[in-house]
């Protein structure tokens, strides 16, 4: 479990940059921490929103906010205070459509005035160990065959295309490779003139107010365009992508409005691109590579150059907390 352990003090002096001076009249000093993910979208005259809502922690630490008025003696106050992270919080990020946040305010609260506050973004990361998801270690294959039609007339008795994909394992970490290896037996009459390989990150947003719908923006970190197969050929290829350094890990499981997950598309490209036959296999990023006990030399159970094992790597992977909550303070959301 993760800890907060800060100070936060506020002045009050009768120097001439002052707001307040010392005597003051206030009704209660107060502390907010709060973790939210939310994201929005415009279709068309409606707006499309969610929000998850991780912790919200209120805590007097003078007074009570709106109370009976107290007097502030001049001088200089310090509350100590202490709050322990849950555990199964997202990293802070942001998207097209939304972001996850955290942040602490102060507030205090001055009768017939505004009250005054102080900030203090938080920037949450998260270590991601993959050896803590077995499954994870488990190769992975998948298959497809089509037959191809046209002009809306199926070919009855047509021999189809043959097209299989496996990777060793299905968790990896920035700056490591991912082997793959793709088997084509084309029995129809179609020549496929190249297979293309592309790893893709995707950032999907669901929302449920005023009715439940997704977003989900895809974006290419690595490709390969690999040979093709003529009719009535097989082709054995044996190719790898790369994971970008600096990557986000897969938040799917600590987070609904916001997922961030990872994928890689084989698709053999024919001469009609309505019919390219397409293979999907899902992919978990994480910070801390598998660890197999049986590992040999040249097998795929190679490490990266780098692994990320840090705080400042890691808080690399994630936008600035301060980006992030300026934009909260802009929309007064906070």
């Amino acid at each position: 479990m993760s800890e907060i352990n800060c100070k936060l003090a506020l002045k009050l002096d009768n120097n001439q940059n002052a707001i307040y001076a010392p005597g003051q009249l206030i009704t209660g000093l107060q502390l907010r921490i709060k973790g939210i993910a939310k994201c929005q979208m415009d279709v068309g005259r409606t707006r499309c929103s969610a929000e998850q809502q991780y912790f919200h922690y209120v805590r007097d630490l003078f007074g009570k906010k709106h109370g009976m008025v107290m007097l502030v003696e001049p001088g200089e106050m310090i509350y100590t205070f202490e709050y322990e992270l849950p555990s199964n919080i997202p990293y802070s990020t942001e998207g097209k459509y939304g972001e996850i946040y955290y942040g602490i305010k102060v507030v205090l609260d001055i009768p017939h005035e505004l009250d005054k506050e102080i900030r203090l973004p938080l920037t949450i990361i998260r270590y991601e160990d993959l050896n803590a998801m077995p499954l994870l270690k488990y190769p992975k294959r998948e298959e497809i065959t089509k037959t191809f039609c046209y002009f809306f007339i199926c070919c009855l008795g047509s021999s189809p295309l043959l097209m299989s994909a496996s990777i060793p394992y299905t968790g990896y970490i920035p700056g490591q490779k991912i082997p793959i290896t793709i088997e084509l037996n084309n029995q129809s009459h179609v020549n496929v003139r190249s297979t293309k390989i592309t790893l893709k990150g995707l950032h999907t947003f669901n929302f449920d107010y005023p009715s439940t719908c997704k977003q989900t923006e895809k974006y290419r970190l690595d490709y390969k365009l690999a040979a093709g197969v003529k009719s009535g050929k097989s082709a054995k290829l044996e190719e790898f992508l790369m994971v970008p350094e600096m990557l986000n890990p897969s938040n799917e499981q600590n987070c609904k409005v916001f997922q961030i997950t990872y994928m890689i598309k084989i698709s053999a490209t024919v001469d009609d691109p309505h019919q390219t036959p397409c293979i999907r296999i899902p992919i978990t990023i994480g910070s801390f590579p598998l660890i197999f006990k049986d590992a040999q030399p040249n097998t795929h159970n190679q490490m990266p150059s780098k692994i990320f094992n840090t705080s400042r790597d890691l808080a690399r992977q994630t936008k600035t907390a301060q980006t992030l909550y300026n934009e909260v303070i802009r929309l007064n959301e906070f």
